[in-house]
């Protein structure tokens, strides 16, 4: 078993590069840009813990994507939090709350587990996202 120590006392150049993911996201997001904001997501991601769905992959990401983004469902996504649990030189695991605000106004609030990996051509895409519960969002701080 490896044990990864991360100390928050010290700058992490993973802070900048999830930084950097989500403020992607987000703009890709306000522009409706859904090639753009594909190419943030790695072909092989998976997300558990969907309600009613086992795991979600690229295909069903994209798709979701591909149809919010052209009738302009979602207005908005915030981040909050960039707890880092773990990380190495192509990999970063990180906690945040993700809000989505709908057309409607409806608002969703989701506590994730993300895993970002950089992959062979440089670009960091999330390669797994787990939807954490409300005992694990508590736990983490994951409130606005």
């Amino acid at each position: 078993m490896v044990t990864i120590h991360v100390d928050h006392s010290k700058p992490s150049p993973a802070r900048a590069i999830i930084r950097d993911w989500m403020e992607k996201s987000a703009a890709s997001l306000a522009a409706y840009d859904a090639d753009a904001h594909l190419e943030l997501i790695s072909k092989q991601v998976k997300v558990h813990g969907v309600p009613e769905l086992e795991i979600i992959d690229y295909k069903d990401w994209e798709s979701q994507v591909r149809h919010e983004f052209a009738n302009k469902l979602i207005k908005s996504v915030s981040f909050h939090g960039d707890h880092i649990r773990a990380e190495n030189p192509k990999n970063i695991m990180f906690n945040t709350l993700e809000v989505l605000t709908a057309s409607d106004g409806a608002v969703v609030r989701n506590g994730l587990e993300v895993v970002l990996r950089k992959e062979t051509d440089g670009v960091w895409r999330v390669i797994q996202e787990r939807i954490l519960d409300e005992g694990e969002m508590k736990h983490f701080g994951l409130t606005e």
